[in-house]
């Protein structure tokens, strides 16, 4: 698949990995997509810290990154006034005369 077209692509991680992420992400209220991305960026903007080597037995701590939760939906507070009522004042079709029939056409259609 050309890669021009395709905007998004996938990554696979084991099951234990995406529960853990998962349950991060809905707790901070972010998108797992958002959370993944930063982790991803914040390292390749920092080439200094080696991710090939393999952890010490106790891992030191990464530096906070939060990502920015989802927008959240807009909250209208404004109040809907419903339009008035329709009062018609176009008789009925059926109340017209054969004459005001033909004027009211007139005014809607081309023939």
């Amino acid at each position: 698949m050309n890669s021009k077209k395709q905007k998004r692509r996938s990554i696979s991680v084991r099951g234990d990995i995406y529960d853990r992420v998962y349950s991060f992400c809905k707790e901070q209220n972010m998108s797992m997509s958002s959370f993944v991305e930063d982790r991803i960026l914040y390292y390749m903007d920092h080439p200094e810290i080696d991710v090939t080597a393999a952890p010490p037995a106790a891992a030191p701590s990464l530096p906070e990154i939060v990502a920015l939760p989802d927008k959240p939906l807009p909250v209208n507070n404004t109040p809907i006034t419903p339009p008035p009522p329709i009062t018609s004042h176009i008789q009925p079709v059926s109340e017209l005369s054969d004459n005001q029939l033909i004027e009211e056409m007139k005014q809607h259609f081309t023939f």
